[in-house]
């Protein structure tokens, strides 16, 4: 899985919420809690699943429910990815910085 840092320059392509928002969703996503609790198994957990975008959107603005759902989407993506396709990836993120 890529690093919150790579999440974060990624997920920024496809929002327009400021990187800070962005780090902060994609750190509820991968709770350190849920880490702790299960190691890589937390997404079957949290996080990574639809009732956890919901219940991220029911503790943010309405106005901000799109960009949320997009860093979201973002995120499982990545994480669902290849290893192979995760280091171009995270290449890119790279080159982004």
């Amino acid at each position: 899985m890529p690093d919150r840092k790579t999440h974060n320059k990624i997920a920024s392509l496809f929002s327009d919420l400021p990187e800070k928002k962005i780090d902060k969703i994609n750190k509820t996503i991968d709770s350190k809690i849920m880490l702790a609790m299960h190691g890589p198994e937390h997404r079957k957990y949290w996080g990574h699943d639809v009732r956890s975008l919901a219940v991220l959107l029911s503790m943010s603005p309405t106005d901000e429910w799109s960009e949320i759902a997009r860093v979201w989407f973002v995120h499982v993506q990545l994480d669902k990815m290849s290893k192979k396709d995760r280091k171009k990836i995270e290449l890119l993120a790279k080159y982004l910085e």
